[in-house]
């Protein structure tokens, strides 16, 4: 285990796949320069002092005895028992983990406001692994039933295909085409969705056939191969109608945004907190577009690219 240690993890966006990744089907993500980092110190007392931090605004704090893990004060009850729970099973993978001869002061920094999603729970979950020095795949499966994609682009700097095959992922790097990069805007609809709740709900429906699978991983791949906004507003629609027919939740263009034209794509767990619009238009064009709509957190791919 590594005592004092910092790192970053990136957030994420998943464009295609959605819930049929579940299933096998391949998914397009795209991790995002926003994301969390964590700064660990070693103390001389046996306690871990815990700070959450999200755009310099401390949100959450606790304390834990070391190595039992008591919780000995918080701000919020509810909070530390989940973030006691992560490092509960992160010993259980390494059994080693927190028995050392200090404490730790812990500061994990949020460089976006959380509401935003982004993965902010995977990223905890990345970054807790890394300093226990265990795989971020298993402590994952040990808190959740998720697919793990957004594990997977925690530590990517490009947009990967991530598909799950006799239960193992495999993720493989790629690159989005001008369709995207030109003529999409990632646009925040003000509801962060509950991904285990959508999860849940999911998994109690019947299963898509394989046929559909086959098709939407597909589509994943053409999402990357448009180059023009046209061949985008078609890939997006086909992907949506898919999605609605097996969730059984209307389309995001026709709920929300009937007036839009182009296309709308829901990001995700369906309802949530974000959405992709394209149309036959300039970035700057779209984006004013959209705050005519009311739409005012905006961003296109060069805002979300990481840099390397």
């Amino acid at each position: 285990m590594n005592t004092d240690f910092r790192l970053k993890a990136n957030g994420k966006l998943l464009i295609s796949g959605e819930y049929l990744v579940m299933n096998g089907a391949k998914a397009l993500a795209f991790p995002i320069r926003y994301g969390q980092e964590i700064n660990i110190k070693s103390i001389p007392d046996h306690i871990i002092n815990w700070k959450s931090i999200q755009n310099d605004q401390i949100w959450f704090t606790a304390s834990f005895s070391l190595p039992d893990l008591s919780i000995l004060t918080t701000s919020d009850t509810a909070i530390a028992f989940e973030l006691k729970n992560i490092l509960q099973h992160a010993r259980n993978l390494n059994p080693e983990f927190l028995f050392t001869q200090c404490g730790f002061s812990i500061d994990i920094k949020a460089d976006y406001p959380l509401k935003w999603g982004f993965g902010s729970s995977s990223t905890l979950i990345y970054l807790i692994s890394r300093w226990a020095c265990i795989n971020e795949f298993s402590l994952y499966k040990k808190l959740t039933d998720g697919s793990a994609y957004d594990i997977a682009c925690a530590s990517q700097q490009r947009p990967i295909f991530y598909q799950m095959t006799d239960k193992m992922p495999k993720i493989t790097l790629t690159e989005f085409g001008n369709g995207i990069k030109n003529h999409c805007i990632f646009a925040y609809l003000g509801n962060k969705q509950n991904s285990k709740d959508e999860i849940e709900r999911y998994k109690k429906a019947e299963i898509p056939s394989q046929k559909l699978i086959d098709r939407i991983s597909e589509l994943s791949d053409e999402f990357c191969k448009a180059t023009s906004a046209s061949e985008l507003i078609e890939i997006t629609t086909e992907h949506e109608h898919i999605i609605s027919s097996i969730i059984q939740k209307p389309v995001l263009a026709q709920q929300r945004f009937s007036e839009f034209r182009g296309s709308v794509k829901s990001l995700g767990a369906w309802g949530g907190d974000f959405a992709m619009f394209t149309a036959d238009k300039s970035i700057d064009e779209l984006r004013e577009d959209l705050k005519q709509l009311g739409l005012t957190t905006l961003f296109s791919y060069d805002d979300f690219v990481i840099k390397y």
